[in-house]
């Protein structure tokens, strides 16, 4: 699968000082088409890019640069205030992205709604009906499930996951779960054939398929 994107978002952002405008960024995102479940979890990046919206803005994971975070931020941990908004906000470097549960769908989305695509291939939906409790029995540690035999993932809502814990779920044994799960617990799937690209000087397949509803 392959998302190409000028990385402006295709909605309403708050009016921004120029300098936290979002500028136009050339992403060309290679990920699997068909992925597979891995023998191992692997950690989501601290930093950076976890997968890719569906309106072609990178989404990051929960942390702000500073460590905090930046889905339930608070006004005296320092964290960027604003970075918690479902529509995103921009680094300093004009690179427009989401850490929000939503992913920049909207203010709300329902479990069917497809949000975007893991940085290992599978979609993610938006969050499952119920308490942390509930939705902890249903999905896995990566915020997985399968469903008519093809796995996937869902977001979890604010009440659905522990902010005031660690980051990190065991640290100790080196575990790649996050405890901050807002969009992604770990990846189930491999990530080691997606790759991203300047799409200035990328060069489409001959035999792609345009398919913009999925």
């Amino acid at each position: 699968r392959v998302v190409i994107s000028n990385g402006i978002p295709d909605h309403d952002i708050e009016s921004l000082p120029s300098s936290l405008n979002p500028c136009e960024i050339n992403w060309v995102v290679e990920l699997p088409l068909e992925p597979v479940i891995a023998s191992s979890q692997r950690e989501i990046p601290v930093r950076g890019m976890i997968a890719m919206a569906v309106n072609g803005v990178p989404t990051y994971g929960a942390q702000e640069s500073s460590s905090t975070n930046a889905v339930e931020p608070t006004d005296d941990d320092g964290a960027v205030q604003g970075a918690n908004y479902w529509y995103g906000h921009s680094n300093g470097s004009g690179v427009w992205h989401v850490h929000n549960t939503y992913m920049g769908f909207g203010p709300t989305a329902s479990s069917t709604d497809l949000l975007g695509y893991s940085m290992d291939g599978f979609k993610i939906y938006g969050p499952l009906d119920g308490t942390k409790e509930d939705v902890d029995a249903v999905l896995d540690e990566c915020n997985g499930v399968e469903v008519d035999g093809v796995y996937q993932y869902h977001v979890r809502t604010l009440d659905q996951v522990d902010g005031d814990a660690d980051y990190c779920f065991d640290d100790a044994n080196d575990s790649p779960v996050i405890n901050w799960k807002y969009i992604l617990g770990c990846y189930s799937g491999s990530i080691d054939d997606t790759e991203v690209f300047d799409s200035t000087t990328y060069v489409l397949d001959s035999d792609c398929v345009d398919d913009t509803s999925t």
